[in-house]
C-alpha cells in the first residue's frame, strides 16, 4: 500500500466507497460548459471532426475516479 500510495500520491482505499463517479467530462451535448465561447465562435460544432474532437477530450481526460 506504501508503494502505491508513492507512485500514485493516492491512498489504496480512497475510492473504495465510491459507487457512482459523479464527476463530469465534457461530451457534444455540454461543450460549451469546457471550451471559451471565444474559441467556440469561428467553429462549426455540427461537423463530424469537431464531434470526434470533443471524443478525444473525453477519452483523454480524467475524472479523479477514474485517475486510480
Amino acid at each position: 500500500m506504501q508503494i502505491f500510495k508513492e507512485l500514485t500520491g493516492q491512498d489504496w482505499h480512497a475510492d473504495a466507497r465510491i459507487m457512482i463517479d459523479d464527476e463530469t467530462k465534457i461530451t457534444e451535448f455540454d461543450f460549451e460548459k469546457y471550451l471559451n465561447a471565444d474559441l467556440l465562435k469561428n467553429v462549426d460544432t455540427n461537423t463530424p471532426e469537431f464531434k470526434e474532437f470533443i471524443h478525444q477530450l473525453n477519452f483523454i481526460s480524467k475524472t479523479k475516479y477514474e485517475a486510480h
